[in-house]
């Protein structure tokens, strides 16, 4: 099964991306952004829209039901930008008002970091976890999000990070309107810049990485 989140809405293809259908998120088609998950169950989807809050299913996308469109009160904003979930079943949701963290999956109760920082998007490996911000470059955590570093060494530039992805190296890699930046090293202290040069020239919404 292939998801495609867009900015009309989410499509789902079983036929290895022959055909694609739209699928019913339990809210109005929306902007999507293009950074759903699926838990170390292989059973969870979960899709973010900043204006709807988010759409989450348990049984592997054949249903969705809708949270955070309304705040909760532990929860910074219900604009949500980015969502990582992890493998021993903890949540960071990237908002317009910090990083919201959960210890229990999609629950009601957030502990709360980067309060007030535009977050765009957030991505972790192990207790290696990082959040891309909309003026400031990124920050990483050491310690399972806890606290968090600048990367002082990455010029920022005034860039918003549409999104951000680590590596089992634990290097970044950072999508920008036109182009992208990957770390050569997981103290991120040396950078590539991949931009028009290498062909490519469009608004990057999500980065993946496999393999080395």
């Amino acid at each position: 099964r292939i998801f495609a989140a867009t900015e009309q809405g989410l499509y789902v293809s079983d036929n290895d991306g022959t055909s694609f259908s739209a699928k019913s998120l339990g809210f109005p088609a929306s902007y999507l952004k293009t950074n759903f998950v699926r838990g170390h169950s292989n059973t969870i989807v979960a899709v973010a829209s900043p204006t709807e809050g988010i759409a989450i299913s348990t049984n592997s996308g054949s249903s969705f039901s809708r949270k955070y469109k309304t705040n909760v009160p532990s929860l910074p904003s219900n604009e949500i930008k980015g969502i990582y979930y992890n493998v021993d079943g903890s949540l960071f949701l990237a908002t317009s008002k910090g990083i919201a963290f959960s210890q229990n999956g999609f629950g009601d109760f957030f502990t709360t970091a980067l309060n007030n920082k535009d977050i765009r998007a957030i991505h972790g490996k192990g207790s290696r976890v990082l959040a891309g911000t909309a003026s400031e470059g990124f920050y990483y955590s050491n310690d399972g999000g806890t606290n968090y570093t600048l990367a002082s060494d990455f010029n920022a530039s005034n860039k918003p990070i549409n999104s951000i992805f680590v590596d089992d190296n634990l290097r970044a890699y950072l999508g920008f309107s036109l182009g992208l930046t990957v770390s050569t090293n997981q103290d991120y202290n040396d950078f590539d810049n991949y931009n028009s040069n290498y062909n490519i020239s469009s608004r990057i919404n999500k980065v993946i990485a496999f393999g080395t």
